[in-house]
């Protein structure tokens, strides 16, 4: 993790000269959100098929949908094996968007399962991030084994220089569309039938000791998240032959009763971020219960908006990791301990990385990729699910929050003149770390 904070913090420094060249290659205005519903999601990418694609293709907004089933997975003991048999019984096309992906036991087996679905005929596509499991570096080999195996891989390219295409026949992007924003999505497509949003990456580390989840879901939602994979693969040049057909990629997939919930998907580079504006009124907008786990909580507004619901009588729970492994998170969030403890917050930090991303605000819940960092909501690809529901709200309070507070300890205040003047100087950075 702190190899990972080391490569984000650099971002942060090619963010803004990526920033500037973009202004100087004279773009044009901001794009407007594209409505995605889940009868449209095949229409939006066809209707980009006959041109190269655009960082603005990526600009969508999602009309609430209904997953007919909702599995919340926690711990890599539950959702990895599940991952992996949906994977073994892909008949079509396995999709996944990753930020971690790297050599391990877990990722050695993810790896010789999706070759073993090519050997069988399932068409196998992954994006990755290059800064973080670096696919032309320390994990060449491994990605190596990947692409000769049938995989087809694509990378983005947030803290280097801007490269397209699948691996291998890479070429440079001049366009810069990646530099500075790292893609911290992470979504599995298996047959156009079943989705996977959630936290983890797919490494060792998140099989014991990093705290995390996944929801596993099915129904037209999954058409939605197609969509946005393939209108990614296309944004990193990943081939997609038209003439070939959608039919593979967007099955009929049976409608009804089920969660209600709306996919939230930050473009950072078109300025589009759904994510931080929902996380805000979710906060701002508690009357009972707000409860937040995060490994990287920072952003100023997020926690003025907890002082302030404990202040007016909404019950607050915050947890983060004893340990983030990362001085401007640790340090960042601490600054804030006494206020939130004075305001009467129930302030935790897990034993292990507690690595999953929920805000849960009375009857609403927001799960998927994004920190409450300023990465996250300002500079990364990120996508959350916002769902509106009593019972899945209550089941986040009881299988995640009610047994996390159990197992947490009460957040140790700073002590220390020099520990809080680090504290300090890191909250007053967290805006651009």
């Amino acid at each position: 993790m702190l190899i990972l904070r080391r490569f984000l913090v650099f971002g942060t420094i090619v963010a803004a000269i990526g920033v500037v060249l973009r202004r100087l290659m004279a773009r044009g205005g901001r794009s407007q959100a594209t409505l995605v519903t889940p009868n449209g999601a095949r229409a939006v990418l066809e209707e980009t098929l006959d041109r190269r694609a655009k960082r603005s293709d990526l600009t969508l907004a999602f009309e609430p949908a209904i997953a007919t089933r909702m599995d919340l997975l926690i711990d890599g003991a539950q959702f990895f094996p599940r991952m992996l048999e949906d994977i073994e019984a892909a008949t079509t096309d396995v999709h996944i968007l990753i930020f971690g992906f790297k050599a391990g036991e877990i990722g050695d087996r993810f790896r010789d399962v999706l070759v073993e679905k090519v050997a069988a005929g399932v068409g196998v596509r992954i994006i990755t991030e290059a800064a973080f499991s670096q696919p032309g570096l320390g994990s060449k080999e491994f990605y190596a084994s990947l692409v000769a195996g049938g995989v087809q891989v694509v990378a983005n390219q947030g803290a280097f220089l801007d490269l397209d295409g699948p691996l291998g026949q890479r070429r440079v992007d001049w366009r810069l569309d990646d530099l500075g924003h790292f893609d911290h999505r992470k979504v599995v497509i298996v047959d156009g039938r079943v989705g996977y949003v959630g936290g983890p990456g797919i490494e060792d580390h998140y099989v014991t000791g990093t705290h995390d989840l996944m929801l596993r879901l099915e129904g037209p939602i999954v058409a939605q998240l197609q969509a946005v994979f393939l209108q990614s693969w296309r944004f990193q040049g990943g081939p997609l032959d038209p003439a070939a057909g959608l039919d593979r990629f967007f099955p009929p997939l049976e409608d009804g009763a089920g969660t209600r919930m709306q996919i939230l998907h930050n473009n950072p580079g078109e300025a589009y971020l759904p994510i931080r504006t929902a996380f805000q009124a979710a906060v701002d907008g508690a009357t009972e219960r707000l409860y937040v786990i995060s490994p990287y909580l920072s952003d100023h507004g997020i926690l003025r908006g907890l002082v302030e619901a404990a202040k007016r009588g909404v019950k607050v729970r915050a947890i983060v990791p004893s340990n983030p492994h990362s001085l401007p998170a640790s340090a960042s969030v601490r600054h804030w301990f006494q206020a939130l403890h004075d305001a009467g917050v129930d302030l935790r930090e897990h034993p292990e990385m507690a690595h999953a991303k929920v805000v849960l605000s009375d009857d609403t819940v927001l799960v998927g990729t994004a920190n409450l960092d300023a990465l996250s909501l300002r500079q990364n690809w990120e996508m959350q699910l916002q769902i509106e529901d009593k019972d899945v709200a209550d089941l986040f309070a009881r299988e995640l929050f009610d047994r996390d507070v159990t197992i947490a300890t009460p957040a140790v205040m700073p002590a220390g003149w020099k520990d809080r003047a680090v504290n300090a100087v890191m909250s007053a950075l967290a805006p651009i770390l």
